[in-house]
C-alpha cells in the first residue's frame, strides 16, 4: 500500500508504531514472570530481545533502539524510543492501552487467547501454548515468541552434611 499524502503516510507510520507497541505490551503481560531474556521473532524475520528485571523491562528493537516498560501494580508505562509514552491499565481480564496519540487499544484475555481491538477497529489475536505465544496480526502475518524454560540447578550436588549431637 502506497500513501499519496502526508496524512496517509502519518497514519501508516502511526499504525506500525502502535502494532509494535501492542506486541511489546503483549510480551510484557504474557511473560512478566520470566527473568531471562526473551527473543521475539517478528513477521519480517527480524528479532526483538526483551530483558526483564523486576518491574522494569527493556526491549531492544531490531533497529537497535530501546523501549522501556515500567510496571507499577496494574499500570504499565512504556517509554518509546522517540520519548513518547504509552500506558496500559489492567482491570481483570481487560487491559486498556492509551497510545501516544491519545487513541485507545483494548485487550481482552480469555484463557490462553487474548483478542486485541486496535484503534482502527481491526483485531489482533495472541494465542499462548506453553512457552510459545503466536500473535496473528490483522493482515494475517504472524509473530512468534518462544521463551526458553528456566533451568533449575541440581540440588543433589550441594554438600549438605547432617550433624548430630555426637559430631566433634
Amino acid at each position: 500500500m502506497f500513501a499519496s499524502t502526508n496524512r496517509e503516510k502519518s497514519v501508516i507510520i502511526t499504525t506500525t508504531i502502535m502494532k509494535r507497541i501492542l506486541l511489546c505490551l503483549l510480551v510484557f503481560v504474557g511473560l512478566s514472570a520470566y527473568a531471562q531474556p526473551t527473543v521475539v521473532v517478528n513477521p519480517d524475520g527480524s528479532h526483538t530481545v526483551v530483558f526483564n528485571n523486576g518491574n522494569t523491562s527493556t526491549i531492544v528493537n531490531p533497529d537497535g533502539s530501546h523501549t522501556t516498560a515500567i510496571k507499577n501494580g496494574d499500570i504499565t508505562t512504556v517509554v518509546n524510543p522517540d520519548g513518547s509514552h504509552t500506558t496500559a491499565i489492567k482491570n481483570g481480564d481487560i487491559t486498556t492501552v492509551v497510545n501516544p496519540d491519545g487513541s485507545h487499544t483494548t485487550a481482552i484475555k480469555s484463557g490462553s487467547t487474548t483478542t486485541v481491538v486496535n484503534p482502527d477497529g481491526s483485531h489482533t489475536t495472541a494465542i499462548k501454548n506453553g512457552d510459545i505465544t503466536t500473535v496473528v496480526n490483522p493482515d494475517g502475518s504472524h509473530t512468534t515468541t518462544i521463551v526458553k524454560p528456566r533451568v533449575r540447578k541440581d540440588s543433589s550436588k550441594k554438600h549438605d552434611r547432617k550433624h548430630s549431637a555426637t559430631d566433634k
